[in-house]
């Protein structure tokens, strides 16, 4: 399947997030961010033939038919933390990487340059919300079945993402000074 084709069907949500690692040679769609004005992003992970992970982070924008349409600005990383490997604490949050980029797209904002910021993170199993709040509005975070949210905002304003178990906020992250494992 073409690769902008996989993204607007992740996207859409009808190709499922992988279950699990990908295998050597293979990658795997393993998060998504979706937001309410049209900008959506796919966190790929790519299983090295050496044994290493690395990622990719790629861009979409909704156009007016309502199709996703990739965006080519994709970004990445050769060595992405191997948090699958070993066991973790169940209600532990280890941020992975984070990305700023620019937008500026006819169909996104009316080709009004803005940027957008994205923060990969893994939460244990006892996690039972990732919300990412801005001064204007808290949104909840889709965490994937490999446990790995990708939490996401536009434009300028400072965000944080905040991981809960029930009621109790265990992990507070800031969006823009995340250390990354």
């Amino acid at each position: 399947m073409p690769r902008a084709e996989t993204i607007s069907r992740v996207l859409d949500g009808t190709k499922p997030l992988t279950q699990r690692i990908p295998s050597p040679g293979e990658a795997g769609a393993v998060a998504r961010w979706r937001s309410a004005d049209g900008l959506g992003a796919v966190l790929f992970i790519r299983h090295r033939r050496d044994g290493m992970l690395a990622a990719e982070l790629s861009l979409a924008v909704r156009d007016a038919a309502g199709r996703w349409r990739d965006l080519e600005l994709d970004s990445g990383t050769n060595e992405y933390p191997d948090i699958f490997s070993t066991p973790r604490d169940p209600s532990g949050a280890v941020p992975l990487g984070i990305t700023e980029t620019l937008v500026s797209e006819a169909e996104f904002r009316n080709g009004t340059a803005t940027t957008a910021r994205f923060l990969e993170v893994w939460v244990g199993d006892a996690i039972t919300s990732v919300t990412c709040a801005t001064n204007s509005a808290t949104t909840e975070q889709e965490v994937s079945p490999l446990g790995v949210c990708l939490a996401g905002v536009v434009g300028e304003e400072s965000a944080a993402v905040h991981v809960r178990v029930g009621n109790k906020t265990l992990h507070v992250i800031s969006l823009s000074e995340a250390p990354v494992e």
